[in-house]
């Protein structure tokens, strides 16, 4: 009996170990979104992972926040660099995909994962001309474990913003830029349509 006992602490404890093993091996390399879900799906990270932090960076940047320097608050908080360039042009989106590597043996301040775009076009910031250009961009990611907290080390991507937050944008631009309207009209209308398009 008390054999039998021992036996069956063993086990539950090794599946106690394998539950957990699987619970951190989930949030390094977390499901992708599915490729229709417009971005904003949820990838079922682990909070506090790499994985959420890339997550968090990403889905916002989706939403159009790094559109505008009043975001970099929140930003300057996941990223090692110490300002937000002043970008000239923006990657306006059809989705993204996130996925994280698993983590290396004794990898416990770094972390890498890549995110795959589906983009419409480029969207200039400083004279608002589109220019429609569908591209699939898989761009790698780098994350650092500083001071408890995961950050973003590389790259500094410039924005990549999903179709609607951006004809958002635009229209807000067009009641402060009234010399760009034409350029601003042209810039949605061309936006639009792309996003209304079957996806290649």
């Amino acid at each position: 009996m008390a054999t039998g006992s021992r036996v069956a602490n063993v086990l539950g404890g090794l599946a106690l170990v394998a539950i957990a093993a699987g619970v951190a091996f989930v949030g390094l390399t977390a499901r992708d979104a599915p490729p229709g879900a417009g971005g904003g799906a949820p990838a079922a990270f682990v909070a506090g992972t790499a994985g959420a932090r890339l997550e968090e960076y990403v889905t916002g940047d989706a939403a159009g926040e790094r559109l505008e320097r009043a975001t970099w608050a929140k930003y300057k908080l996941m990223v090692v660099w110490p300002n937000e360039p002043a970008w000239d042009e923006a990657y306006v989106i059809r989705s993204q995909r996130i996925a994280m590597n698993p983590a290396l043996p004794g990898a416990v301040i770094k972390a890498e994962g890549e995110v795959t775009y589906d983009t419409l076009g480029v969207l200039n910031l400083n004279t608002f001309d589109y220019e429609t250009s569908p591209t699939r961009q898989t761009v790698p990611f780098s994350l650092l474990l500083l001071e408890n907290t995961w950050k973003i080390g590389v790259p500094m991507l410039r924005p990549h913003p999903l179709a609607d937050p951006t004809l958002a944008y635009l229209r807000r631009m067009r009641e402060h830029y009234v010399t760009r309207r034409p350029a601003i009209d042209a810039a949605i209308k061309a936006i639009a349509r792309d996003a209304a398009a079957p996806a290649p």
